[in-house]
């Protein structure tokens, strides 16, 4: 049973194994995910390798869409979801992750996408913020690091879990471009103000919008507000001499 969802895909960035392109190819089918982008892969798609784990799963890799970055593989996306071993502590507002478990995804998504990062290193802190909402894998912390298509299994559950689990949700879930607008004039807000801590304060609010379950109008009104600040702080601003 698949997702119930009009796209939902994978990336993979700078994959280096044959043999997890293959198995993640794979899960795909298995988890009725409908394609498979690689950023910039450092392997074939049709090495031998990749084309025998993949078994029946085969056109998933020939119909794989290879780019050269990842803003053009998360492109129209509803939310886009990172994946990191790396967490961040209450200074590190970029790494901060969430549980697969406390993913919070409606099922009135056009488009939702996993992002994985390569095997040795995962994805940069520049890739992170790309991404709506980081979630990270709990495991020991002597090994905390998953093989690739493990990782990409377990996720992709949840996820395919929660969608189908879903009622029906009353309120269109927010757009990628209306949180982008809204954490924009957030930042501009912010701006004006005398507080000292701005780049976190903006990215601690990106963080939050991106956890939670914003509606398309809980959306539209908060922009609203900030913008009736933004114009009452210029109105009541003493004039440049």
């Amino acid at each position: 049973m698949g997702l119930d969802l009009p796209k939902a895909g994978i990336v993979l960035v700078r994959p280096k194994k044959a043999e997890n392109l293959g198995s993640v190819a794979r899960l795909i089918m298995n988890f009725g995910f409908d394609q498979l982008i690689l950023v910039n892969p450092e392997v074939s798609i049709s090495d031998e390798r990749a084309l025998v784990t993949a078994r029946h799963a085969k056109k998933v890799l020939q119909d794989a869409l290879l780019v050269e970055n990842l803003e053009i593989a998360v492109k129209d996306s509803n939310i886009i979801i990172g994946t990191t071993a790396r967490t961040g502590g209450d200074y590190n507002l970029k790494r901060v992750a969430i549980p697969p478990e406390n993913l919070n995804l409606p099922n009135n998504l056009q488009k939702i996408t996993l992002v994985f990062g390569p095997e040795d290193n995962g994805l940069t802190n520049e890739e992170i913020l790309v991404c709506d909402t980081v979630v990270t894998l709990p495991a020991a912390k002597t090994w905390s690091s998953l093989n690739l298509s493990h990782a990409a299994a377990i996720l992709m559950y949840y996820v395919s879990q929660q969608i189908h689990e879903r009622k029906e949700e009353k309120h269109r879930m927010a757009l990628s471009v209306e949180r982008e607008i809204l954490l924009r004039e957030f930042s501009q807000l912010i701006r004006i103000t005398s507080f000292r801590k701005q780049d976190q304060a903006v990215q601690a609010f990106k963080n939050v919008i991106s956890r939670g379950y914003v509606t398309g109008r809980e959306t539209h009104t908060l922009i609203g507000a900030m913008k009736a600040i933004r114009k009452m702080k210029h109105e009541t601003s003493p004039p440049v001499s």
